[in-house]
């Protein structure tokens, strides 16, 4: 699945403080960025595998929580060993936080059912 919007900028697609989004975050890459989810441990953000293709193994995780701003370094970059570049397919990517995320920020668990057909549901990150 790919899943996508059409711009970044539409105040719909934005979680801003206190919306109760609060765990996901800025996956910061060199000089590029995307977003990502903190899981459920506070100890790793899942985000998109394309963000490390150019063999990067370090990134930067922005946090912002209504008790302020907090930039964690990674202790270690996952890649998908199925990615595949060329059509996106198993896009995905562990980054463990070289320590704990803030408390207040939120944890998401990653869905392990098999009835998701014509169920309703929220995608973050």
């Amino acid at each position: 699945m790919v899943t996508t919007v059409s711009s970044y900028t539409d105040a719909r697609n934005r979680a801003l403080i206190g919306d109760g989004y609060d765990g996901v975050v800025r996956v910061v890459v060199g000089n590029m960025y995307g977003t990502g989810v903190l899981l459920y441990d506070g100890k790793a953000v899942l985000t998109a595998a394309h963000l490390f293709a150019g063999g990067q193994s370090s990134a930067k995780v922005m946090f912002e929580t209504m008790q302020g701003s907090q930039t964690l370094a990674s202790s270690d970059v996952l890649v998908h060993p199925d990615y595949n570049a060329q059509n996106n397919n198993a896009d995905l990517a562990l980054v463990w936080l070289s320590q704990d995320a803030p408390t207040s920020a939120q944890r998401y668990g990653i869905y392990r059912q098999s009835n998701e057909v014509g169920q309703t549901m929220t995608l973050v990150g």
